[in-house]
């Protein structure tokens, strides 16, 4: 039997590289883990993380970059006021790194989907999952049993054909000539905080006391929402006098310290509304700004038809949230 592969004579798709040539890569570095390695300490911004992530000691990981320093003839990380930076040509190498690590991983993700024809990949932000999605899961099992989902999570607007996602979920304005889109529900926001704070502080009598007391602030690196101040002015309160006490850079941690009694945060309607069934979160006071923004489900248009099983999650998705007639339109 002959062991080697051959590309069918008429494919298209066969790689670009003249097949048999030398594989100039393998010769310019010390060895595949060591890019690897490089990749984890870069992305986890530390020796000792990416050590721990790769599960390997951190003079092991040191020694494969020492490694890959000495194979190139360059420094990849430089010292700088105690701590090592990359260096010019680190920063070349982990750009390229990080463009080839996601086309792999997206290949294989394909490929992964391509085998299994009931997985459905659902990307979202972290807070879209644990606030919204999380807790309806089982909605999900009763109506489509078969289905397994893929939940990828991101910290930034989703590209579906980037992320190879089948639905991703987005805030905007709904004008996306890439994308095929699904109106979910209005961005509606509002303060809440946790009844003990109240019981602590006082009732809130109006937006200037409410301009007073401990805010919360979300400082994300890539904000999707309006923040105090653009909340207040929607309001008409343009002068008030406050102090960014506590920041968060992600929502979830934000939520909890609401819930903890810490100070008030802005709360996202569909987004606060299990905690606010709960009881741990209250409206902290009867007013709100719905902005010209909703949350939308989106898909790309370049990818072909979606399949079944992936219209049955979106359809259970907006089963959750029915929307006007009027904006149910592709």
């Amino acid at each position: 039997m002959d062991d080697n592969w051959k590309p069918e004579p008429a494919s298209a798709q066969a790689p670009s590289r003249q097949l048999g040539a030398e594989n100039k890569l393998r010769r310019m570095i010390s060895s595949p883990n060591a890019l690897f390695a490089f990749e984890a300490v870069v992305r986890c911004e530390s020796f000792r993380a990416g050590a721990a992530e790769l599960n390997v000691t951190q003079p092991s990981i040191s020694y494969q970059i020492k490694k890959l320093e000495e194979a190139l003839g360059v420094e990849l990380f430089i010292r700088r006021g105690g701590r090592k930076v990359l260096s010019p040509n680190g920063l070349i190498l982990a750009k390229a790194l990080d463009f080839g690590f996601r086309a792999i991983e997206n290949a294989l993700a394909e490929i992964k989907r391509s085998t299994n024809k009931r997985v459905v990949t659902l990307c979202l932000s972290a807070t879209q999952a644990s606030e919204i999605w999380l807790p309806r899961l089982s909605s999900l099992r009763q109506q489509c049993p078969d289905i397994d989902l893929n939940l990828r999570i991101v910290d930034h607007e989703v590209d579906p054909d980037e992320e190879s996602a089948d639905i991703s979920m987005r805030l905007g304005y709904g004008d996306w000539p890439n994308l095929n889109k699904w109106y979910l529900f209005p961005e509606v926001v509002f303060p809440v905080c946790s009844p003990s704070y109240l019981k602590k502080n006082g009732k809130i009598t109006s937006l200037e006391d409410l301009a007073s007391r401990t805010l919360l602030h979300l400082a994300e690196a890539y904000p999707r929402g309006i923040g105090w101040r653009d909340w207040f002015e929607r309001l008409g309160l343009t002068r008030y006098n406050t102090r960014e006490r506590l920041r968060f850079s992600d929502y979830q941690p934000l939520v909890e310290a609401a819930i903890m009694g810490e100070g008030i945060a802005l709360g996202w309607e569909d987004f606060s509304s299990v905690h606010l069934k709960k009881g741990t979160l209250v409206r902290a006071i009867d007013l709100e700004v719905k902005t010209d923004k909703a949350f939308y489900i989106v898909a790309s248009r370049s990818q072909p038809a979606q399949a079944q099983h992936v219209e049955d999650v979106r359809n259970w998705m907006l089963s959750e949230f029915p929307a006007p007639s009027d904006k149910k339109s592709r």
